[in-house]
């Protein structure tokens, strides 16, 4: 949640810093989306490290396959994370991440979009079924990353101008609720 879906949750009144510092907000959204991409790249890199050390049977093609149907899902994902995070900001505290009902609401949300950002891979996996090659497996991805690289741009500028019309609610929703920490 705190990486994709909320992605300023955890900062809660820090989030203030992010409108008063020269730093710009397109600035922090990507270097928040690339920590995320990071990490996702990092959890492929440890599956394939186990399944080489466990000796099995993984081949260049699938750890291509893996790495390039996870980057396409996730610039899907990070394209609706960075929308709600701007527009559906909740402050998360790290003791009770799932308590409330305005979060449980939103994520019953986001978990319906999730299923949205699947249908490229899906269509690529349905193409090598139909086709019975890999070029259009590989092909229908590689479109699907284009689409999905189209789709991220477009969140971006429409997640930088809802930081800046939303400013104010979007710091009176970070610095609410209870935490570890006193606003």
């Amino acid at each position: 949640d705190a990486l994709f879906w909320n992605c300023f949750g955890f900062d809660r009144s820090a989030a203030q810093v992010y409108f008063l510092v020269p730093v710009k907000m397109s600035t922090v959204i990507a270097g928040k989306n690339l920590a995320a991409a990071f990490l996702v790249l990092m959890e492929i890199t440890a599956i394939a490290l186990v399944c080489a050390l466990l000796r099995l049977p993984l081949s260049g093609r699938q750890i291509l396959e893996a790495v390039a149907v996870t980057c396409v899902i996730t610039l899907f994902i990070l394209a609706v994370g960075n929308m709600s995070s701007l527009y559906n900001p909740r402050a998360v505290n790290p003791v009770k991440t799932m308590k409330t009902s305005a979060q449980s609401r939103s994520q019953a949300l986001l978990m319906l979009a999730f299923p949205l950002t699947l249908i490229p891979v899906a269509l690529a996996y349905l193409a090598r079924y139909a086709f019975d090659t890999e070029w259009a497996f590989f092909g229908v991805l590689l479109f699907g990353g284009v689409e999905g690289v189209l789709v991220y741009s477009y969140s971006m500028q429409s997640a930088l101008k809802a930081a800046v019309e939303r400013r104010e609610q979007i710091i009176s929703a970070l610095s609410g609720g209870e935490g570890p920490i006193e606003n």
